[in-house]
Formats: C-alpha cells, structure tokens, sequence
C-alpha cells in the first residue's frame, strides 16, 4: 500500500511542478505582453505625436503658399491690337504718349479688377513693319508720321508689365494670340483673372 501512495504521491508532485511550471510561463508571457504593450503604446504616442506636428507643419506651409500666391497674383489682361485704336493725342508723343497709355490702361484695369494684384497687359497686334498694319492706319487717320507710332510702341514697351507684340501681316494672327493665351494661364497659380 505504501508503494502506491508513494506513487500517488510522486504523481501528484509532479503534476503540481507541471502547473507551477505552465503557471510561471504565462506569468512570464503576461510579463512580456505588458512589456510589449508599454514598447507599442510609447510607440504609438510618438507616432501621434509626429502626426500632429507634421500636420502642423503642412497646414503652416499651405498658409505661407497660399499668402505667397495671393501676394504675387496678376491679372492678365489680354488685347487684339488690331481691333483697338489708341488715342491719336498719345500716339502723337511717341515715346511718352507710349508710356502714358500703358499707364492709364494699367490704371483703369486696376479700377475695373478692383485689385492691387500685378496687372500684366499684353497688346497683340500688326504693327506695319511691313508696309500694311496699325502704323499705316494711324498715318491715315491724322497727321502722324509711321514713326511717331513705332516711338509710342516703344513708349508702351518700357512700361513694367505691358508690352506690344507684332503678329506679323497675316489675317487673324492678333486674334490667335489673344484667344489662345487664356488657355496657356489658366492653370498658373498666380493668375487671379484673364480679360
């Protein structure tokens, strides 16, 4: 009889160690996971952390972009010269006639855009070079001299933002130019309004 208690008994030892045993490891299992959570949960508020300054970060640069592109907005003022008679008394005075209208139409663009944005004016035009065009007309229509309207062109030129371009003799060229330049602006950031 003492044999088969001593037996039972051995048994039961080592059952007893086997759960100790199973016991000690998932106590050390749950030790690891609670380890393991504090590594992932410190993790975790930096990742939070660094999302909200980068957030920070990127709606400050979306602030500095969009002053920076309300700053250096233009409006884009587009004419077919063609189609646009100048006032004989600036064509009359050359150089500064030139530049007085380039001044005046920068102005009444301003008033008109209601905006201190750059005004860029962009006149398209045949200016004659050739014997046919703009300076003919004005030589024809009082008493101006072809180059008293090349001075005014130059006049115009020097203007900051305004310039006057030859399209040359062909039918139509100033029109091209003015209705396919919207297209080309449209998608410039700067650009607040074409006319």
């Amino acid at each position: 009889m003492e044999t088969l208690r001593s037996y039972h008994l051995k048994n039961a030892e080592k059952k007893i160690r086997n759960v100790c045993q199973e016991s000690q490891t998932l106590l050390n299992n749950i030790v690891e996971l609670k380890e393991n959570h504090k590594k992932l949960k410190k993790i975790s508020d930096e990742l939070v952390k660094l999302s909200k300054e980068e957030t920070e970060r990127l709606k400050n640069k979306h602030s500095r972009l969009q002053s920076e592109i309300y700053q250096n907005r233009i409006v884009l003022v587009l004419i077919d010269g063609d189609d646009t008679n100048f006032l004989e008394s600036f064509v009359k005075k050359g150089i500064d006639g030139g530049s007085d209208a380039a001044t005046k139409l920068v102005g009444e663009i301003r008033k008109a855009a209601r905006s201190q944005a750059k005004i860029l004016v962009r006149v398209y035009a045949n200016l004659g070079l050739d014997g046919h065009g703009l300076a003919q007309k004005y030589t024809r229509l009082g008493d101006l001299e072809k180059k008293d309207f090349y001075k005014f062109v130059i006049g115009f030129n020097k203007k900051e933002h305004c310039d006057f371009t030859d399209t040359g003799r062909e039918a139509g060229n100033a029109y091209l130019k003015v209705t396919g330049m919207p297209s080309l602006n449209m998608n410039v950031v700067y650009c607040a309004n074409i006319d």
